[in-house]
């Protein structure tokens, strides 16, 4: 071969690798597309539509493998937030004029149709796809006309549609009115169509280019009223219920529930009629401290827990000479059992220092860190105070509550699982809603009782408990703002309308938690007695108590008496303020406020040298060190007008859908 013959050979391969590069190769041709999306749509007097979508494809083994896929819609929602469901029925389903086998898939809001053999890989190349159906509900009907508004090929396809066309069939008499239609993504107003017909009660509209993946083809023709049935009110009632039976199921157990839990609440939850509220100058005959608190608050709770009932235990042990607190100034306690000490003590303060002292032991410690003494003084106190006084003086009627709440559970279940609608929808539905029960639960517990404590927090004249309550505060309202993503999510499965309906029994069941106790007529009687005895407590002008009798000669043993009470009710400041200006007030004997320190306290807030120092050190210091060291630390690890074309956009109306390769 000579020279120039190479060159020739060499020229030829470059421009024809070139030709290659610059069209993208042999499959740039065939790439996978929609040739011709051709819909027929027939309107039948009976107001069902009978639709067939004739689809030619190119597959190349892409994507397209087995056949094709089609989504149709058959759940919308309506302006009110609930389901609107349409039938879907299939007729038939060809491949190039031959039936092809196929299953369905249900969806959040339709169904998937899968048109081939799971076992049949096809060969590249052209392909035509029928499917014909059937479908209902798919009409507007507005005063003097009727009107289908239609998504043609759907916007959600994975291919370009080079060509796209809608025929319309209307019922024998009609003849076609307005019409519009609208190309692009959905919400687009394109107009790249072209009406190709329109005669004899016929339309046909065609697009004008290709449209690409996510865009679609929408039409709107309207025409008189009265050639189509129309369904009726009561219809339209009995398939809106149909459509939202989860809905209805919900709405009408709530109901239920409400009127359930008003009955019980009625018979058993309401509270006996007060008494007569007048100052008493002792507290309630046989009642410790820690049990005025625990009767006045309904347990320990609302501002009475554990570590707060325990700090006035351990105060009335010390009044009472059982005891010395030694206060380092670092958060840190001491407490010092007093040998020879004598007195008979209520049970659960008794339970309490064998609790503290054990084996003979006659010192315990307690700071920031867990201590076992606290943590067993804290557990009989629960369990003295609990079996004493909560059925003597209460009653939870905790089992006509739970009755409400399995009512309450299958109300908030039946709103959300009954309409779900998916693969397993029911289940991630199930999981989630108790998720969001737990969350709501948490948020709106937390919320009810920082409210109740929120005002005696500022009446105490300390920052450190409302910011406590505002903490508690916040993670309520995160629990309701988690709830409320959880159900945000919910609703791509269910109606919006079921998410706060589901919630309502929910909410309806924590309210009575609080409603459904009650004090027993013991328990109304000593809570009149402990009213009349806080009154006496933290009234400081004397004329409003003069009604009651003779007050009592203020001392400084009457103020330690009655000291872990104060502190039992929340007014151990007033209690203090009140003792102080007495005192200073008396002619007999001036009083130095730094003369007093009990033998039974030591530490820098012995005296009153500053306004309640003592009473402060004790409730705030001496109660959040004893609340650390009762808690065991946890383990380490890890449109209008009659007509949608004026207001309508690609994507609206019926049908829609879309489409991809299997």
């Amino acid at each position: 071969m000579t020279v120039s013959a190479l060159r020739r050979v060499s020229l030829a391969i470059v421009a024809a690798v070139g030709l290659l590069i610059a069209t993208g190769g042999p499959a740039s041709a065939e790439r996978e597309r929609i040739v011709s999306f051709d819909s027929d749509i027939t309107v039948r007097p009976d107001g069902w539509l009978h639709v067939v979508e004739t689809i030619e494809v190119v597959a190349t083994g892409d994507s397209i493998r087995r056949g094709i896929y089609r989504d149709f819609p058959t759940r919308s929602l309506t302006e009110y937030g609930v389901n609107r469901r349409v039938d879907f029925e299939i007729d038939r389903i060809e491949r190039d004029g031959r039936r092809e086998p196929y299953h369905t898939e249900q969806l959040n809001a339709g169904v998937r149709v899968y048109v081939g053999n799971a076992d049949v890989l096809l060969r590249p190349g052209r392909y035509r796809y029928t499917i014909a159906y059937d479908t209902s509900r798919q009409l507007y009907h507005w005063p003097d006309t009727d009107e289908l508004y239609w998504n043609v090929t759907g916007d959600a396809w994975a291919f370009p549609i080079e060509r796209a066309t809608a025929t319309v069939h209307l019922p024998e008499g009609a003849a076609v009115g307005q019409t519009d239609a609208y190309t692009g993504p959905r919400g687009a107003r394109g107009d790249d169509f072209r009406i190709v017909g329109n005669s004899g009660g016929t339309l046909r509209i065609a697009t004008t280019r290709t449209l690409l993946p996510g865009e679609g083809l929408t039409i709107a023709t309207a025409w008189p009223a009265g050639l189509v049935d129309r369904p009726t009110q009561a219809t339209v009632i009995g398939r809106a219920v149909y459509d939202n039976a989860g809905l209805a199921a919900g709405a009408f157990l709530t109901a239920v529930l409400l009127v359930y839990f008003l009955v019980a609440w009625h018979r058993v939850g309401r509270d006996p009629r007060k008494g007569v509220v007048f100052p008493r100058f002792e507290a309630p005959d046989g009642l410790s401290p820690v049990a005025v608190g625990y009767v006045w608050h309904g347990g320990f709770g609302n501002g009475f827990g554990v570590a707060r009932a325990l700090t006035v235990a351990i105060t009335s042990l010390a009044t009472k000479r059982r005891l010395v607190i030694d206060d380092d100034g670092k958060r840190r306690y001491t407490l010092s059992a007093v040998k020879g000490a004598r007195g008979k003590l209520p049970p659960g303060e008794l339970a309490v220092y064998k609790a503290l002292f054990p084996h003979g032991r006659d010192t315990a410690s307690f700071g920031s860190e867990y201590e076992p003494a606290m943590g067993r003084a804290s557990s009989v106190l629960l369990d003295a105070f609990d079996w004493e006084y909560g059925r003597a003086y209460f009653r939870s009627n905790s089992r006509p509550w739970l009755i409400g709440a399995l009512i309450a559970v299958t109300a908030t279940l039946s709103s959300l699982v009954i309409d779900a609608t998916g693969q397993d929808a029911w289940l991630i539905v199930s999981v989630m809603a108790v998720f969001a029960t737990a969350l709501l639960t948490i948020g709106t517990t937390m919320v009810i009782l920082v409210s109740g404590r929120w005002s005696r927090a500022f009446s105490i004249g300390t920052p450190i408990r409302p910011i406590l309550s505002l903490g508690q505060l916040v993670g309520g309202i995160a629990g309701f703002l988690a709830a409320a993503v959880v159900g945000l999510i919910l609703a791509d499965f269910v109606a919006p309308a079921a998410v706060p309906l589901a919630a309502l029994p929910v909410l309806v069941t924590i309210a009575f938690w609080f409603l459904m106790k009650a004090p027993t007529r013991l328990g109304r009687r000593t809570l009149d007695a402990i009213e009349g005895y806080r009154l006496y407590l933290s009234v400081a002008e004397a004329d409003r108590l003069n009604s009651a009798g003779r007050e009592p000669e203020v001392t400084t043993a009457l103020f330690e008496t009655h000291l872990p009470y104060a502190m039992a009710l929340g007014v151990e400041e007033q209690w203090t303020d009140k003792v102080m200006a007495r005192l200073e007030a008396s002619t007999d004997k001036p009083f130095d406020r730094g003369s007093y320190r009990p033998r039974w306290y030591r530490g820098d807030g012995s005296g009153f040298a500053k306004a309640g120092t003592l009473a402060g050190a004790l409730s705030q210091g001496l109660g959040s060190a004893a609340a650390h060291a009762m808690s065991r630390p946890s383990s380490s690890g890890s449109s209008g007008g009659g007509f949608s074309g004026g207001g309508g956009s690609s994507g609206g109306g019926g049908g829609g859908g879309g489409g991809g390769g299997w």
